[in-house]
């Protein structure tokens, strides 16, 4: 049970290059491939002759090849070549396979994961990826998580487990009370945007108590306010500001690649501290940040790691972003056509959701 009609995140540019890859992506087996031109493609890896993955093959005159028997398959998914036949031999028109619209900007791939329905628009861009001069972006490598796509977006957008699931990073200066958070869901329903209220000299990691000869470098400082988001394919953006002036965007991509785990790309984007120590620093703590939360992932018991999370959770205020989540997800999931049990609990959530305009 996956939102289709979305774009997703099928990885970084630098991800692929000349050689085809094979990823699993809400449960289907993706072969991605650039053709001559460099255009990034993507259809379905199974080969419609034997079932051999075509992401295995390599890409001849621009298209992608099968390793098993050599035949190959256009952007579209049409085989337009069987070595075994004569040129002039008719190839069955059921030697497909299905093609997945594909757009590659800012640095990304997304990918459109049905593929019998057209997109009405492209995946949104993000004015924080078109960096200048003086700011510094740090794409970190793929992980998999081992937990469903609402697991793991929940998890991203949970502010209460840092002081406890990221003790080797942020977790020692977090403060688990809930700092009141206003959520408010967009007009389209396909997302959210949620903020702090101002913070002022809160506890964070970044906080001038721990000012050392390379926290100076980095230019760390008190955390003012921060505003996450949510939109539908998985991303969410945080946006933070600092006493110093200075901003940093941490990027999480969430793919379902099938029931119960999940592709995982995080990004950052600052424009302080950069210089050879602060990108060293934001580097390593980045990189911990993530293998934590994968450790975290690893804590859920089969029960509560399948597509609908914990079947009937105990929700307390400081889940109000979750709540808000679900029923974004939840909806998305309903206008596909699909039953979800754990987005039609009529037990009345904590706290009041806004559905005003996001800002």
């Amino acid at each position: 049970m996956f939102v289709k009609r979305a774009w997703y995140s099928a990885g970084w540019s630098g991800d692929l290059d000349a050689t085809p890859l094979t990823r699993q992506f809400l449960g289907q087996h993706v072969a991605l491939f650039r053709d001559s031109a460099g255009k990034a493609n993507a259809v379905s890896a199974l080969c419609p002759h034997r079932g051999a993955d075509l992401g295995q093959g390599k890409v001849k005159g621009g298209q992608i090849e099968c390793p098993f028997h050599g035949w190959r398959f256009d952007a579209k998914g049409a085989c337009t070549h069987i070595p075994s036949q004569t040129a002039d031999t008719p190839i069955s028109p059921r030697a497909r396979v299905a093609a997945y619209p594909v757009v590659e900007q800012q640095g990304i791939i997304w990918i459109w994961m049905d593929p019998e329905t057209k997109p009405s628009e492209g995946p949104r861009s993000y004015p924080c990826f078109d960096i200048g001069e003086g700011w510094h972006r740090y794409d970190m490598p793929h992980v998999v998580y081992e937990g469903s796509f609402l697991n793991v977006v929940e998890n991203a957008l949970d502010g209460a487990h840092l002081a406890f699931a990221h003790a080797g990073s942020i977790g020692p200066t977090q403060d688990p009370l809930d700092p009141g958070i206003k959520v408010k869901l967009h007009p389209d329903g396909r997302g959210l945007t949620a903020a702090t209220d101002p913070l002022g000299e809160v506890q964070h990691y970044s906080h001038k108590r721990d000012e050392t000869p390379e926290t100076i470098a980095a230019e760390f400082a008190p955390l003012l306010s921060q505003e996450f988001r949510f939109e539908m394919g998985g991303f969410v953006l945080f946006e933070s500001h600092y006493a110093n002036g200075k901003t940093e965007f941490i990027l999480s991509f969430c793919t379902p690649k099938d029931e119960t785990s999940t592709w995982f790309w995080a990004g950052n984007i600052r424009d302080r501290g950069v210089n050879k120590i602060g990108n060293a620093m934001a580097k390593q703590f980045f990189d911990t940040l993530v293998n934590e939360d994968k450790i975290a992932m690893s804590w859920l018991l089969p029960p509560a790691r399948g597509a609908g999370g914990l079947p009937h959770p105990v929700f307390v205020p400081a889940d109000k972003q979750t709540l808000a989540f679900r029923k974004v997800y939840g909806n998305a999931l309903k206008a596909e056509g699909y039953t979800v049990p754990w987005a039609t609990d009529d037990t009345p959530p904590p706290v009041k959701l806004s559905s005003k305009s996001a800002a």
